[in-house]
């Protein structure tokens, strides 16, 4: 293998450049401002390849303090040292980049490690796919604030998944937004569980009154006052207000239709027949709480069926207990 000559002396006389290619500085004029140049460069190699010490790009705008080329000036790799490109590493080819490690290493451990200390890392196929294959994959945003913590899926078509389970867990809140169709399907059973369920179609979209209730005062089978419930929830506070203006009077709920959906004459029937009904599906709960937490002790979870069933006899049984109290309380 040729070698270049010593540095000591004259190297710019030394230097003996290799043969012409894509890559090469020949006919460049590196004369313009801020053009790199130096005399100490120094090639080592042969027609098929060649090692770079100090050669200045062709446009001149940067130096490559190391660099390994081959014919082809779009197959190489270099390591810039001066102008825009400082402190950079760059690899060039027209075939395929690969990289392969950690045949010794065990699966726990981190094989090859990527880390942008400061920037960010852009990962892109002009004109491909990008595939992600492993055991387990992880996306973890750790950066705090509106704008910071994010991941984020935009796609121009659809966004497909496909699994054994979804599972989700939102701490304040979620939203599922469609400007055209939505649907959701469960085959077998679909549970909905909420303090406050609310359920709203086009129909009320033209209502000053979002659900068309009015709370009604009658005497002798005549309506004395009508006022609009504008807040389902205020109604129980509403009522005790509407008694103590109104001592002597019957008081109800009359639907946007017309029919009165709540007197307070039937008030004590239908709070019996509430009870039955929260006891009945309070019995389906309790059945389906003892199911699961006996499946987590023959899984082999002994601690925690046994801190569930704690928390079972603590408080559902104290409910049962209380929910019999406030109905016997209100009748």
């Amino acid at each position: 293998m040729a070698q270049a000559g010593s540095i000591s002396g004259n190297v710019k006389k030394s230097y003996k450049p290799g043969a012409t290619t894509p890559n090469s500085t020949a006919g460049t004029n590196r004369s313009g401002p801020g053009a790199s140049g130096n005399y100490t460069a120094q090639r080592i190699g042969n027609d098929k390849g060649s090692i770079n010490f100090g050669k200045v790009h062709q446009n001149a705008a940067c130096t490559k303090g190391v660099s390994i080329n081959t014919p082809d000036g779009n197959h190489t790799m270099y390591m810039d040292i001066d102008g825009k490109r400082k402190g950079w590493t760059t690899f060039t080819g027209q075939g395929n980049f690969q990289l392969r490690h950690g045949t010794d290493n065990e699966e726990s451990s981190d094989t090859i490690f990527i880390n942008a200390v400061n920037g960010n890392i852009d990962i892109i196929a002009t004109n491909g796919k990008i595939r992600m294959q492993g055991t387990d994959i992880e996306l973890n945003a750790v950066g705090t604030g509106s704008n910071k913590g994010n991941i984020r899926l935009n796609a121009t078509e659809n966004i497909a998944m496909e699994a054994k389970a979804l599972k989700a867990n939102f701490k304040n809140s979620f939203n599922l937004v469609s400007s055209g169709n939505g649907r959701i399907t469960a085959n077998s059973q679909l549970t909905i569980y909420s303090s406050v369920l609310k359920l709203v179609d086009d129909s009320c979209a033209v209502k000053p009154v979002p659900n068309g209730l009015k709370r009604i005062v009658s005497k002798n089978n005549n309506v004395v006052k009508r006022v609009a419930v504008q807040n389902l929830k205020e109604i129980p506070a509403e009522m005790d207000d509407v008694r103590k203006k109104f001592p002597n009077h019957k008081i109800g709920i009359e639907a946007k239709s017309g029919r009165i959906a709540y007197r307070e004459e039937l008030e004590k029937i239908a709070k019996e027949q509430h009870l039955g009904m929260l006891e009945l599906q309070l019995k389906k709960y309790e059945d389906v709480v003892k199911k699961y937490i006996k499946a987590l002790d023959r899984e082999g979870e002994k601690k925690m069926a046994v801190e569930l069933m704690k928390l079972y006899k603590k408080h559902l049984i104290e409910f049962k207990v209380g929910l019999k109290k406030i109905y016997k309380w209100l009748s």
